[in-house]
């Protein structure tokens, strides 16, 4: 029996050693995962910083695109507009007179089919001035809304 008992002994010392030795590999290794965990972390933290900035410089960009695109159309309609005016600053114009609400009547002698019209603003629901009645038609129909007997109105007829 006492040769049982100290093998008995000498398995459990093998045993508590190699238990021990398992303890100790768990610790590192536990180490290790916190680690890696804090790791992972930091770079989580490094990711989402720069995720950040990305979307911070998407937004920018947005903004700018949408101050470029009203740009764009500001200077399309002030373009516009120039075509528009255009006609009233040369000098081939003819001032054909003003009717009753004092609205300008202008003719071009190298654009014979349109007749130009300044209204005045508080005429208009917008603030374009100038209106262009174009073709024989528009014209026409222009002329059957003057009075033909009015002191302003019927040299324009």
């Amino acid at each position: 029996m006492t040769k049982e008992k100290t093998e008995l002994i000498a398995q459990l010392k093998i045993d508590e050693a190699e238990s021990l030795s398992n303890n100790e590999k768990m610790k590192d290794l536990a180490e290790e995962g916190k680690k890696l965990e804090e790791s992972q972390e930091g770079v989580t933290r490094l990711l989402t910083k720069e995720l950040d900035k990305h979307k911070r410089k998407m937004d920018r960009l947005a903004f700018e695109q949408g101050r470029f695109e009203e740009t764009i159309k500001q200077t399309r309609k002030k373009i516009s507009d120039i075509g528009r005016i255009m006609p009233f600053l040369t000098s081939e114009m003819l001032f054909l007179g003003k009717d009753r609400n004092e609205s300008d009547y202008f003719f071009f002698l190298r654009d014979p089919n349109r007749l130009y019209v300044k209204y005045h603003a508080y005429l208009l629901d917008n603030n374009e001035n100038y209106y262009i009645y174009e073709g024989k038609n528009a014209i026409q129909e222009l002329a059957k809304t003057l009075n033909q007997k009015g002191l302003k109105e019927k040299h324009l007829h």
